[in-house]
């Protein structure tokens, strides 16, 4: 039987109902018989725990190499200490029997829980469950072994990268997935029944992995309002990457403004957020140093959010976070354009959309979406990167086509002593000059000129009267 990818201790032990499981004479002796071993795992555990000062340290360092160096036995023949010790794998029961004798020889009190758990699926996997509770400095610790070291992968049980998700576990974390026969073995305030256990969604190792807050999302989940995004990459990136702050919901909606924190605990990777093809990378985030970003995020787009990352010198994003994006409303896309006017459905599909570069030459989001509708452009003048040094818009033709024989009005501001030229290079390869412009204050230049045949038309510059460079382009063409 599986559980989340870990077969359960033995697979033989069914119960019919929650109530039978919690009868003694129910229990396999398995479960019951008392721990012994022939083993003295004093000289053995103290290399281990060498150099550790408190127990909580000689616990973490007994349970890392018992998840470093203990297979898992999907064949569930090995069941005790000494055999686990010996060949090397085990289940569950093993697994904790094993850590029990280690830790009992170091004068570090424990002791193995029994209950029921979930499957990969949510589904409940009444064939029993092992994991340990131990006493260090004073307080009660929860750990599972089986799941801190193997995962299945394909078929075969592979070790972990990293281990601690399943090391001082939250109780409110372990009863997602974990339902002991004894309700004090929960350890939460308010003991949940069975019905309540199966309600519970599957809670995924990524919210311990990510450090997100526990006691937030137990809450929700009791009050039946806990709908997360999906998680990925655990075992890779935690503990590099934490999710300080980010929102706790299954679908995001469009025109809302959302918050992300993380902490990156390595230079080794990078995020950055991912809506469509708008990559928001951490330039674009406040930083506050020890490692930690945030981020005031306006959703402009219906597709997916993602929270993503890579690695290295990779130039390829894999995501970690994931959610779900509601379908807009009218009034979400209002907010939108109070925002971000250029992202409106109604706009933001307009060819040449060069927002930077027409900001730079004067026209603003908002003026600029205001032009595209009210001229009804579905594709803008191509705009030369770089020419915003040398003049400002004040009012230019938006449409990137031009009618020969139409009245256009060209006017700008020149930004230095420089000359300035509307040209037309006519399909038939002939080239005519204007440059009778009206001037006016402030360096402002106005031309009004009707093309005169098909071809590419300019507004072009130069510095020294004679050599002109083209800083924004149309196509001429003959009305239909």
């Amino acid at each position: 039987m599986l559980l989340h990818g870990v077969v359960v201790a033995h697979p033989s032990m069914l119960y019919d109902s929650p109530d039978e499981s919690l009868s003694d004479s129910l229990v396999p002796s398995l479960f019951r018989r008392e721990l012994r071993t022939k083993i003295n795992f004093k000289p053995i555990v103290k290399p281990i725990v060498e150099g550790c000062d408190s127990d909580y340290d000689k616990a973490r360092a007994i349970y890392k190499w018992i998840c470093d160096n203990i297979d898992y036995d999907d064949g569930y023949r090995v069941h005790t200490a000494d055999e686990c010790y010996k060949l090397k794998r085990g289940t569950a029961q093993a697994y904790c029997e094993l850590y029990y004798h280690m830790a009992e020889s170091i004068d570090i009190k424990s002791r193995i829980i029994h209950g029921w758990v979930k499957d990969v699926d949510g589904e409940v996997d009444r064939s029993g469950h092992a994991w340990i509770s131990t006493v260090l400095d004073g307080r009660e610790v929860l750990l599972d072994l089986v799941r801190g070291a193997v995962h299945l992968y394909h078929g075969e049980f592979v070790h972990n990268n990293f281990v601690w998700p399943w090391f001082d576990v939250d109780p409110k974390f372990l009863i997602f997935t974990h339902y002991p026969f004894d309700d004090d073995d929960q350890y939460i305030d308010q003991p949940i029944d069975y019905e309540q256990f199966v309600s519970l969604p599957t809670a995924p190792i990524e919210w311990v992995a990510y450090n997100l807050n526990i006691d937030s999302l137990f809450d929700l989940a009791i009050n039946q309002t806990l709908r997360l995004p999906e998680f990925y990459g655990a075992d890779k990136l935690a503990p590099n990457i934490e999710l300080l702050e980010i929102p706790l919901t299954r679908s995001l909606r469009v025109g809302q403004r959302y918050r992300f924190a993380v902490k990156l605990n390595s230079d080794k990777f990078d995020i950055c957020l991912v809506n469509n093809h708008r990559f928001t990378k951490l330039d674009e985030w406040e930083y506050h140093g020890d490692g930690i970003y945030t981020i005031e995020y306006d959703l402009l787009d219906e597709n997916s959010v993602s929270i993503s990352y890579n690695e290295g010198d990779s130039k390829s994003w894999s995501a970690m976070v994931v959610y779900d994006v509601d379908e807009a409303r009218v009034k979400d896309w209002n907010n939108v354009s109070s925002v971000s006017p250029l992202d409106h459905p109604d706009v933001r599909e307009t060819k040449n959309l060069f927002r930077d570069s027409w900001v730079e030459m004067g026209v603003d989001n908002a003026r600029l979406a205001d032009l595209i509708r009210r001229y009804h452009v579905t594709k803008l003048p191509l705009v030369y990167k770089g020419m915003s040094k040398y003049l400002k818009v004040s009012s230019i033709p938006m449409n990137y086509e031009l009618h020969v024989g139409k009245v256009y009005i060209f006017s700008f501001y020149s930004l230095g002593d420089y000359s300035f030229a509307i040209v037309e290079d006519q399909c038939d390869g002939g080239r005519v000059w204007h440059r009778e412009f009206e001037l006016g204050a402030l360096g402002k230049q106005t031309l009004r000129i009707a093309p005169e045949e098909p071809g590419s038309l300019y507004i072009s510059f130069s510095t020294d009267g004679s050599n002109f460079k083209h800083c924004i382009k149309y196509e001429v063409v003959t009305r239909e």
